[in-house]
C-alpha cells in the first residue's frame, strides 16, 4: 500500500505501470482538505494499448484524475512518475487537459501537455510510448523522456507555462491549465486504461 504523507491534491491514485500494477491492491491519498481523514481508490490493472498505423503503445500507463486544492493550485508528487508515461487527466470546465509525466534515464521527473505543438490541433496529436521512447501519434515524431517538457518548439509535448518544482512536487494553477483547454477542444488522445 502507497499512502502520500503531504498534503496531495490527487483525488485518485490511478493505475501503476508493470508488474508492480498486477501486485497492488490500493492505494490511500490523503486530500488537502480532509483534515486527516484518507479516502481510499482502489485500481485493478488492465491493459492499456492504443493502436495506430504510425505508433503502438506496449506499455501499460497509468492514468490519474487532478483536482486542485483550495488555492487553485494543482500538485504532482514527482516520486510518483516513473519510467512508464503517467497521463494525469484535468477537467477545465468539461474539457480534458491532459500532462503527460515520465522520468528520463537522467533520473529527473518531466512534465508537459501531453499534446504536440505543431500537429495541434488534430484530434491525433497526442503521444504513445514504445519501449523507452515517446512517438506521436499524428505525424509520428519520436523522442525521448528527458525531450518532455523542454523543447518550445517543434514536434514535442507542450511546455507547461508557470510550471514551478518545489521539494520534490510539481506544481501549477489551474487558471493555467484552463487556458490551456482550447489545445484541447478536438483532442482525442485516452484519458483512462
Amino acid at each position: 500500500m502507497f499512502q502520500l504523507k503531504r498534503p496531495a491534491r490527487l483525488i485518485a491514485c490511478g493505475l501503476v505501470a508493470g508488474a508492480l500494477a498486477a501486485t497492488l491492491g490500493a492505494c490511500t491519498v490523503q486530500s488537502a482538505q480532509s483534515s486527516g481523514t484518507q479516502s481510499q481508490a482502489s485500481s485493478q490493472a488492465s491493459s492499456a494499448q492504443s493502436s495506430s498505423a504510425k505508433a503502438t503503445s506496449n506499455v501499460q500507463h497509468a492514468f490519474v484524475d487532478v483536482v486542485p486544492d483550495e488555492s487553485g493550485t494543482i500538485t504532482i508528487d514527482e516520486s510518483q512518475i516513473g519510467d512508464v508515461a503517467t497521463f494525469y487527466n484535468y477537467d477545465a470546465n468539461g474539457t480534458t487537459v491532459q500532462l503527460i509525466g515520465i522520468r528520463g534515464s537522467d533520473g529527473a521527473a518531466h512534465l508537459a501537455l501531453n499534446t504536440c505543438q505543431s500537429c495541434n490541433p488534430s484530434p491525433n496529436a497526442y503521444y504513445v510510448q514504445q519501449d523507452d521512447t515517446l512517438i506521436c501519434r499524428n505525424c509520428g515524431q519520436e523522442f525521448s523522456a528527458e525531450d518532455v517538457g523542454a523543447q518550445a518548439s517543434g514536434c514535442n509535448p507542450t511546455p507547461i507555462k508557470g510550471l514551478t518544482e518545489q521539494n520534490g512536487w510539481f506544481m501549477v494553477s489551474a487558471d493555467t491549465l484552463n487556458g490551456y483547454a482550447s489545445n484541447f477542444a478536438k483532442w482525442a488522445g485516452p484519458t483512462k486504461a
